[in-house]
């Protein structure tokens, strides 16, 4: 028994003698900063998941909204398809819109991206803004809302409100990055010298829609 007992206390010496060691030392902080380092991560990796997939479920449900506008047999309708046909037309760059004619009593035409990384858009207008315009004004105004799918605008717009999201700002923090009046001037200049808008009829446009 005595000889069990100085081998236990010999042991335990060691141990001790290890663990205060700089050898356990530093193993032991390298596997703290494993640990800190693989948690942090995963912290990180929710939020980003969580973020994308709240933007992404956002469009789906607005994208599902919109579906049942899109290919509406009506005159306003067929009228903005026509106009976005012709824009397209004359579009150097492959670019893939739907239209979706809102009926609302508000003058408005917005463009959209459906996703981070698909190259694919859908332009909205209202029916009010339609009827209100002529079909120059009108090809004015589809011109504007696809040079902005061209140009990237949506996509980056669409990014920016991720980044938003993340940072729980929001809308805030799109409005601080995104220099918007610059993009709607570079819309308009790409309108009139690439997609052939005439430059009054974009102008009467935008006074019937203000």
């Amino acid at each position: 028994r005595s000889g069990e007992s100085v081998g236990v206390a010999l042991g335990t010496a060691n141990l001790y003698r290890f663990m205060w060691s700089p050898h356990a030392n530093a193993a032991s902080a390298a596997h703290c900063a494993r640990v800190f380092w693989i948690t942090l991560g995963g912290i990180a990796f929710v939020v980003i998941a969580g973020s994308v997939g709240s933007w992404y479920i956002g469009r789906w449900r607005r994208n599902r909204e919109l579906t049942r506008f899109c290919g509406v047999a009506s005159i306003p309708a067929s009228r903005a398809e026509t106009a976005l046909r012709a824009v397209l037309r004359r579009c150097r760059k492959q670019v893939k819109c739907r239209l979706a004619v809102v009926d609302s009593a508000i003058p408005y035409a917005s463009a959209s991206s459906a996703g981070l990384a698909l190259r694919s858009y859908t332009i909205e207008l209202s029916t009010v803004c339609i009827n209100s315009l002529d079909d120059q004004e009108l090809i004015s105004v589809m011109a504007h809302e696809v040079a902005h799918c061209v140009s990237g605008d949506c996509r980056r717009h669409a990014l920016l409100h991720c980044l938003g999201r993340l940072t729980c700002v929001g809308s805030a923090f799109v409005g601080t990055l995104e220099d918007s009046e610059r993009a709607e001037f570079a819309a308009d200049r790409t309108a009139i010298v690439e997609l052939g808008s005439e430059s009054d009829a974009l102008r009467r446009s935008l006074l019937k829609m203000r």
